[in-house]
């Protein structure tokens, strides 16, 4: 089981985020798929549907991405795999209310993946970004993250 959950996590990085195989994003995710990141920056991703949605408004915003997997390795059960990769996209789409800016945007990331039955279940998301992706859309993910913050009228 190991090595097989290892597989379907190199097909979903390479093929549905590295965008070479979008088509694998329905054989490999789980219909209760629970996700956390930064694309949902005030909560979790809940659901096939849902992450489809956000996968697709991603893609459409960073075009001509390029990925590279550094590491990948299973837990003892092989139920869980971690996977870490760098990558560039440009972005060229409007994302949380931010227009196109064409600057290539550097993503190092680690995922940390559950399965079941050959399935995605749960999929933690950590960003080590070299501040590129954060700063380019601050302005428009701080009130998601900090809404108390900029929802009280300052004295």
């Amino acid at each position: 089981m190991q090595n097989d959950n290892i597989t379907i996590a190199r097909r979903f990085v390479e093929g549905v985020l590295g965008g070479h195989n979008p088509a694998a994003f329905d054989e490999i995710v789980d219909e209760n798929i629970r996700i956390s990141t930064g694309l949902k920056p005030n909560g979790f991703i809940d659901g096939k549907q849902e992450y489809r949605s956000i996968l697709t408004k991603f893609g459409s915003a960073f075009t001509n991405g390029r990925l590279t997997i550094t590491d990948i390795f299973a837990s003892a059960d092989g139920e869980r795999v971690v996977v870490m990769f760098d990558a560039y996209a440009t972005h060229t789409g409007e994302m949380f209310g931010v227009s196109p800016t064409g600057i290539e945007v550097p993503m190092i990331e680690t995922h940390i993946m559950r399965f079941r039955n050959g399935k995605l279940i749960e999929n933690i998301v950590g960003g080590n970004n070299p501040l590129g992706f954060e700063m380019l859309l601050a302005d428009a993910i701080r009130p998601l993250v900090l809404p108390d913050v900029y929802s009280t009228p300052k004295p």
